[in-house]
């Protein structure tokens, strides 16, 4: 028994040696042939099969093993052989449907699918941040200064930075935005702003209303603006629970740090008088008793001529302040001198006034053809025209700013010598951007806002300038309703903001000239503004052209005559710039000055390659091109566009 058990083992053994030589003996099986999908069904049955009996061997399966061992060995060896191929193409195939069926189970876990599809996770929306500056006012056309972007901050408006989702609509831009701005739903709509692209202080309107989010990131990369449209938002709602508070030490009582300061002038003052009554109560009785004090106050009359010293000592720290204001009355003085009554032109009184209070060296020239300015004082300032009005301000309500000396002005960058073109200039943005963050335009004209009360350096500020206007040939500054100037000469019950203003055209002498001459008050309130023509504008300038007859002549009357046609497209808004665009490139100004123009505009021709337009601000001189020798004049288009480009350009040196 155990030999037949030998002989059965070592036949298998050779099966299996005979089989492994087959196999080494076959191709590749590459190139082989695969089993078509219908046996491939059969094979997967019959492996099945196999590994079945192999799990649970019985007499049959040993009977079967027995017989394939009595087979021939070549035979079996590519029997078994091609079983082990279909063997591992079947199993391979289970084992890719398994991890198939075994991944969708998962996927399905919880929602099951009946077709058996993978359920996709929800993906995040991207989304993006913008800088947002909420602004109070409705007029607001301005970048606010530091001081107002603090005060809006405290108030819950201010700069704050908002996400938007990447493809939001409007409805989701909108949501955004109120949000963080709830005091936006009781504006009555709101605007979205951006500053100009000629100007980083001057906003313009972008979007009315809110807008999605690919046209927030094609407009700003940074920041944008958004203003009311009908109702100011108010800026006292949240400020006394969310600005800090301290304790007076004299009466106990938690105030607003803003206003601790003026409380704390106004407990001292209250202190002293109770201070003096109680004091005036116990000195009573004393004096009754003692009859010999009485006696004192006689040697004390007997020796008032010695103690004179003490009016010199008070009036020292006054004399700067003085000064000015004696120059003003005499100023005054000479103007009554020499009008006399009451029904000069306000423009008169005004030239008579300034003649008598200026001093220093002459603010413009008497003629275009000086090219130098004259020797005398003046008073520098040094600006930038990315913070004018601040400059400004910070200047003239110093100490030491005399308004009877001209300005000097240079702007920080720019190639001129002041001789009263960079100081028109900046009197023109100063006013201009008064309006609009210290003025609030009304129906009749402009008026003091209700601004914060730390900006009152601003208010008095901004009543200089009003008054330098007027001084020193600056733009007319007739935009105030009647009404705020009545309030102003007539001077009751002003509120601190129209005090300090007022402080300021005092400053200047213009309100003591009005309280002299009561017409000169018309030079403030506001009036219909003479619309710039083309026939008024060639008339406010004179024409140097050559002897008549020779061939410079004939060229510049061909340039004045192309400057003619081209006035009337500006005037009909075919072109880019203005009429007052193309005067303030000459002169520094918008609109002729109240006293007018000193000297009088001027249109030069000088030969140039370029035929791009030139201008002397100082003298008010207009150069335009002509055509130089051995070079023929551009097309009529190619000359209204160098015209364009040069009219636009607000700095000085060459375009």
């Amino acid at each position: 028994m155990m030999e037949d058990q030998i002989a059965q083992i070592a036949g298998l053994l050779q099966q299996a040696t005979n089989s492994l030589n087959q196999l080494r003996q076959q191709p590749p099986a590459s190139n082989r042939q695969r089993p078509v999908p219908a046996q491939a069904a059969a094979n997967q049955q019959e492996a099945s099969q196999m590994a079945t009996n192999q799990q649970q061997p019985g007499p049959s399966q040993a009977a079967t093993n027995q017989r394939h061992a009595q087979e021939p060995g070549p035979s079996r060896g590519i029997q078994n052989g091609s079983a082990i191929m279909r063997y591992r193409n079947i199993f391979r195939q289970q084992q890719s449907t398994r991890s198939r069926s075994r991944s969708t189970d998962t996927s399905t876990r919880g929602n099951p699918s009946p077709m058996g599809l993978q359920r996709q996770r929800p993906t995040r929306r991207r989304t993006f941040s913008r800088k947002v500056v909420c602004l109070a006012n409705r007029d607001d056309c301005k970048v606010p200064m530091f001081e107002e972007k603090a005060l809006l901050k405290r108030c819950g408006l201010g700069e704050k930075a908002i996400s938007f989702l990447a493809d939001g609509d409007i409805s989701e831009v909108e949501d955004a935005l109120l949000k963080s701005f709830p005091q936006l739903e009781k504006a009555g709509g709101f605007e979205l702003l951006r500053p100009g692209d000629r100007s980083r202080t001057t906003l313009s309107v972008v979007s009315v209303g809110a807008c999605c989010a690919e046209d927030i990131k094609s407009f700003c990369s940074d920041r944008f603006y958004i203003r009311p449209i009908q109702c100011n938002l108010d800026l006292e709602e949240n400020e006394p629970s969310m600005l800090a508070c301290e304790r007076c030490h004299r009466c106990e009582m938690n105030i607003p740090l803003h206003l601790l300061r003026d409380h704390v002038d106004e407990c001292l003052e209250n202190a002293d008088t109770r201070d003096n009554e109680g004091n005036d109560e116990q000195e009573l009785p004393e004096v009754s008793i003692e009859p010999e004090v009485a006696m004192e106050p006689v040697q004390a009359e007997q020796e008032l001529p010695e103690v004179s010293v003490e009016p010199k000592v008070a009036m020292e720290p006054a004399q700067t302040k003085g000064l000015i204001e004696v120059k003003v009355e005499e100023a005054i003085s000479k103007v009554k001198q020499e009008i006399g009554g009451v029904d000069t032109r306000p423009e008169d009184c005004l030239a008579k006034f300034c003649g008598a209070f200026m001093e220093g060296r002459m603010l413009d020239p008497q003629s275009h053809q000086q090219e130098e300015p004259e020797e005398g004082e003046t008073y520098n300032i040094f600006v930038s025209r990315k913070s004018v009005l601040e400059d400004v301000v910070a200047e003239v309500i110093h100490a030491a700013f005399k308004p009877y000396l001209p300005l000097c002005v240079e702007f920080f960058g720019e190639d001129a010598v002041d001789f009263g073109g960079p100081r028109k200039e900046l009197l023109r943005m100063a006013l201009e951007r008064l309006v609009g963050r210290v003025f609030v335009e009304e129906r009749d004209g402009v008026r003091l806002g209700q601004n914060p009360a730390h900006m009152e350096n601003m208010f008095k500020g901004a009543g200089i300038i009003v008054g330098l206007c007027l001084l020193q040939g600056g733009p007319s500054p007739a935009i105030f309703t009647p009404s705020f100037v009545e309030s102003i000469v007539q001077g009751n019950e002003l509120d601190r903001q129209t005090e300090m203003f007022s402080s300021g055209l005092r400053t200047t002498g213009i309100l003591q000239l009005i309280h002299a001459f009561p017409q000169c008050k018309q030079l403030l309130v506001a009036t219909a503004i003479r619309k710039l023509t083309v026939a008024r504008f060639i008339a406010l300038f004179n024409k140097e052209l050559a002897d008549d007859g020779s061939n410079r002549r004939q060229r510049e009357e061909a340039t004045l005559s192309t400057f003619v046609r081209y006035l009337r497209e500006v005037a009909a808004d075919r072109r880019v710039v203005k009429l007052g665009d193309i005067l303030q490139f000459t002169t520094g100004l918008r609109q002729p000055p109240p006293m007018g123009f000193i000297p009088k505009p001027t249109i030069v021709f000088d030969p140039s390659p370029s035929f791009l337009p030139r201008a002397a601000t100082c003298p008010n001189t207009l150069i335009l091109p002509i055509a130089t020798l051995g070079n023929s004049t551009p097309p009529v288009e190619k000359i209204y566009e160098m015209f364009d480009y040069g009219f636009k350009n607000e700095y000085f040196g060459n375009p």
